[in-house]
């Protein structure tokens, strides 16, 4: 997409070693708001395997948080 954040290096898609996604998120939730990061509701049950980070503010007026697609 034009407007992707991973073009201009704001975000990243990833998976963690000996983790699966709903594991990673658990650990990374909490700290979303700290680092500025916003998250993707990926999980398992939606057949996303991915953790998609980015520190790109949100248009929705809560810049910091999970966001669906």
């Amino acid at each position: 997409a034009k407007s992707s954040a991973h073009i201009t290096g704001l975000a990243i898609d990833f998976d963690v070693v000996g983790l699966n996604q709903d594991e990673a998120m658990k650990l990374i939730k909490p700290k979303l708001a700290e680092y500025q990061m916003a998250a993707e509701n990926n999980t398992i049950a939606n057949g996303r395997t991915w953790v998609h980070l980015q520190n790109r503010q949100m248009k929705s007026g809560q810049p910091w948080r999970i966001f669906d697609l």
